[in-house]
């Protein structure tokens, strides 16, 4: 952090009011009282206009105007407060008073928004380096970078690979995280580890799952996605950590539009395009010093009798003086104390020459020669789990999977990874989950690929104990979280699978392993059995908590793996599915034409599971055909009652029915479809068919023009949707609501819940009833004696 001295200070006018006392600062408790005490202090130095001290602080106008503005949602940026303060002449012994009253201004005791209540402060660091050493350059670096005043703050730190990037900055993150009381993001990009870096739609789902409650959806499309973290992050002083980032392309849209956010950047290549265009600071990293490395080496093995130093700075320079290099080297040392280190340097010898890595890390390295001394020292079970590891598609893993991978029982694949771990071969990452370093997993598999040597890997009969591993767990996690998912799915017996006793775990399973799951189905040794069941046991989670992105890439592997399998009835599901995904992210042309294919194919049966009909219905009405689509949800309900009876969810497809006939004007009709609706979701007990019923009764109302009884029914819908995870309903209530209230002459209470309900479609990426939001508000806005247009909610 930069010295109180580094701003120019501006002596308070003695003549002036007396400066806030600690009593005063410590009443503070929210952003009008702190802009008031503020105002005070711009009063005790001289009341210098608000361009005087953007000058002193060297901050635009606008941001030092916005700091005093007790309209504020949020207090401004501590890094803002602090240079205003220093440049209005406040005592910088006093600061830490100024930045408790911040702090509570920044979490307000009583949320206005019920979504607040459950924000997420994400402590996402990995462990800090064990006894690291030297980079005081690079550290003093990032330290300027988190107290610069400028609108970005975005530091970039490049090298060769092994040369410590991460460490660096995990080590630098770990000193730091007082200063960013909003939290701390790290994700990896994986963009160096020969395998398919992290796309931009997936990193922001992952960014987007530790800023939000674990049952709240994510939005499908990349923009949504990424529109929903800046406002996630706005006015949030939190620290975005990005990972091994392989082109400035894939850090951009993850980036921040806030200048309360820090981030960092860790990539092999320079990444020049993010310093030109978004003015990234970079610091480059090079292999630490002769007198460093001799430092990291002795911190690990103790201090090596004076005979023995010019071996351990000879190791240092085998080991290239790359810190990841000289830790495994230290491990394979402290695993044999007997082993002389000279002896050592002869195996790193023998395995060929030790050079510098490359900035594009290609063919032969030094850490090749490591590694292999490493494994060469390891138990054979464990050399062989290491192997094994190298063809595993995933980011991470856990016990469970390790198990399945080596074909073992939990407890020895635990041991395996203890093993593995000691010998900085893998790295835990918390919650009992490890992962490889790109370099070590690049090695792995090698090791993975050559048949010649001791005991070969399978590499297809490891996927496909893998892949029955995340059938038997998908199996259970969808009966915890979705019970009323009763398709069949065929599950191989595995007793150790993991147990999930409440929905939130189990959804938590489906978070962290998603992008593994998804990078097996991807491998062609997963066989279509596995592809297709697996597809069914996520569909779901994908459908439900809007990870429609994920969903298409899913159904889409299942359906062409059907196709290629001669099976239509695998294949009819998939594309009534891939429909569904379309539908909800209103591509409705493609989702007609894709569930009209399916329903040729499936039988009754089918049809009326996967709800096929009336998705062609919710299509069709879309496409504003709304006789086709009241003849299509009869259909469905047809269907449904026939297979199934009177079960969840056929209080939905009447309530669809009900929304077509609207529609077309047949009010009485609907209304007689609504009530039917009810009957049935009361007596499945289905409280979310129930809220929909209320919500689409509003709608009848609202078209017979009576306001007063769309009122009443929408208010209900509103206060049990509240009361259910998600906001899919929830905001389409809202707007329902808001046109009701306008019609009664509410307009207050309709421009609130209108904003609402577009705050809330900003989070999941819902453009339908984010138009449908604006359009009311523009129309509120223009004239408070004509409600808006009807409704156009299903």
């Amino acid at each position: 952090m930069s010295s109180p001295a580094a701003v120019p200070q501006h002596r308070p006018d003695p003549a002036g009011p007396p400066e806030a006392t600690a009593d005063d600062l410590a009443a503070v408790t929210d952003v009008a009282t702190l802009a008031r005490e503020l105002h005070r202090a711009k009063v005790t130095a001289g009341n210098p206009s608000f361009a005087q001290l953007a000058k002193r602080c060297g901050l635009p106008r606008s941001t030092i105007a916005d700091a005093f503005s007790p309209q504020r949602a949020h207090p401004p940026a501590l890094t803002v407060l602090r240079h205003t303060l220093l440049a209005l002449g406040v005592d910088p012994t006093r600061l830490a008073c100024w930045e408790a009253a911040w702090r509570r201004a920044s979490t307000p005791e009583q949320p206005t928004e019920a979504v607040e209540q459950h924000r997420v402060v994400p402590r996402q660091l990995p462990a800090d380096v064990p006894g690291f050493v030297g980079r005081a350059d690079a550290l003093a670096a990032l330290d300027a970078v988190s107290v610069a005043p400028d609108t970005a703050r975005l530091a970039l730190v490049c090298g060769m690979g092994g040369v410590g990037k991460t460490g660096l900055v995990g080590h630098w993150a770990h000193r730091a995280a007082s200063r960013f009381p909003g939290g701390q993001l790290w994700i990896n990009l994986h963009g160096f580890d020969g395998s398919d870096p992290v796309t931009p739609a997936a990193a922001l789902g992952q960014l987007l799952r530790g800023l939000l409650p674990v049952d709240a959806p994510i939005p499908g499309g990349e923009p949504e996605r990424a529109a929903l973290l800046r406002s996630l992050l706005a006015d949030r002083q939190i620290l975005l950590v990005l990972d091994n980032a392989h082109s400035a392309d894939c850090v951009r849209v993850l980036l921040p539009g806030d200048a309360a956010c820090m981030t960092v950047v860790t990539s092999r290549n320079a990444l020049a395009g993010l310093v030109a265009r978004d003015g990234a600071r970079r610091t480059v990293l090079r292999p630490l010093s002769a007198g460093e490395a001799t430092a990291l080496l002795t911190g690990a093995l103790g201090e090596p009798p004076a005979a023995q130093r010019p071996a351990l700075t000879r190791l240092a320079a085998r080991c290239g003086r790359l810190p990841l290099a000289m830790r495994v080297a230290a491990e394979v040392v402290s695993a044999q104390p007997d082993l002389p280190l000279t002896e050592l340097i002869r195996d790193l010898e023998s395995h060929g020459a030790l050079a510098y890595l490359d900035a594009t890390a290609d063919a032969d390295t030094s850490l090749r020669a490591v590694f292999a001394a490493s494994c060469a020292r390891l138990p054979a079970d464990a050399r062989h789990a290491f192997r094994v590891l190298g063809g595993y598609p995933g980011r991470d893993l856990d016990l469970h999977a390790m198990a399945a991978l080596t074909d073992g029982p939990p407890t020895r694949a635990r041991q395996l990874l203890n093993v593995l771990a000691r010998s900085h071969l893998l790295e835990p990452t918390g919650q009992n989950r490890y992962a490889m370093h790109d370099l070590t997993r690049a090695y792995a598999g090698e090791l993975a690929d050559d048949q010649t040597g001791e005991r070969p890997v399978d590499r297809d009969a490891a996927l496909h104990r893998l892949l029955d591993h995340y059938l038997v767990a998908a199996a259970q996690a969808r009966r915890s979280a979705f019970p009323d998912d009763s398709r069949e799915v065929g599950v191989p017996a595995a007793p150790a699978a993991p147990r999930f006793a409440t929905a939130a775990q189990a959804l938590g399973w489906y978070d962290t392993e998603l992008p593994n799951i998804c990078a097996a189905l991807h491998r062609p040794g997963a066989s279509t059995p596995q592809v297709l069941a697996l597809a069914t046991l996520l569909d779901q989670y994908l459908s439900r908590q809007g990870h429609w992105a994920e969903a298409l890439d899913v159904h889409r592997l299942a359906h062409a793996r059907a196709e290629a399998a001669g099976d239509p009835l695998g294949a009819a599901r998939a594309e009534a599915r891939i429909g569904r995904t379309l539908c909800q992210l209103g591509h409705y042309d493609e989702a007609y034409r894709q569930l009209t294919r399916a329903r040729e194919v499936l039988p009754e049966a089918e049809r009326a599971v996967e709800a096929a009909t009336s998705t062609l219905g919710i299509a069709a009405g879309k496409l504003g055909s709304f006789d086709e689509a009241a003849e299509l949800h009869r259909q469905q309900i047809d269907e449904h009652t026939r297979c199934f009876g009177l079960t969840p969810p056929l209080g939905r497809h009447w309530a669809n029915l009900s929304f077509a006939l609207a529609r077309l004007g047949e009010l009485d009709q609907a209304e007689a479809a609504l009530h039917q609706a009810l009957t049935v979701s009361r007596g499945t007990h289905d409280r979310r068919d129930e809220c929909s019923v209320y919500e689409n009764l509003a709608v009848v109302h609202l078209r017979r023009q009576d306001f007063a009884g769309a009122v009443r029914w929408a208010e209900r819908a509103v206060r049990m949707f509240e009361s259910l995870p998600g906001y899919l309903d929830l905001i389409t209530a809202l707007n329902t609501y808001g046109v009701a209230l306008a019609g009664v002459g509410r307009r207050d209470e309709a421009l609130a819940s209108h904003t609402r309900a577009l705050r809330l479609c900003e989070r999941i990426g819902d453009r339908f009833e984010a138009q449908r939001a604006q359009d009311a508000i523009r129309a509120l806005h223009a004239s408070s004696a004509s409600p808006p247009a009807g409704p156009d909610a299903d």
